[in-house]
């Protein structure tokens, strides 16, 4: 019982982290449009800024990689 929980913690800090990406990816969105005409640019920008933050966030807080050697 003790592994199906800490499964299930995993998998809720996995979500969590998902749907802060999606925050960050359309905060970004928001906060660069004033900014950037081109929207695949904006796009793009975002997408890269959101895919990092997950990265970082996935392997610090979900699975607690060291990320000092990153």
């Amino acid at each position: 019982m003790k592994t199906l929980s800490r499964l299930a913690w995993l998998a809720t800090k996995f979500g969590l982290v998902g749907a802060a990406s999606a925050g960050v990816y359309f905060l970004c969105l928001f906060l660069l449009q004033p900014f950037v005409r081109s929207t695949i640019v904006l796009t793009a920008i975002s997408y890269v800024v959101s895919a990092v933050f997950n990265f970082l966030a996935q392997s610090s807080f979900t699975f607690r990689a060291d990320t000092s050697q990153l």
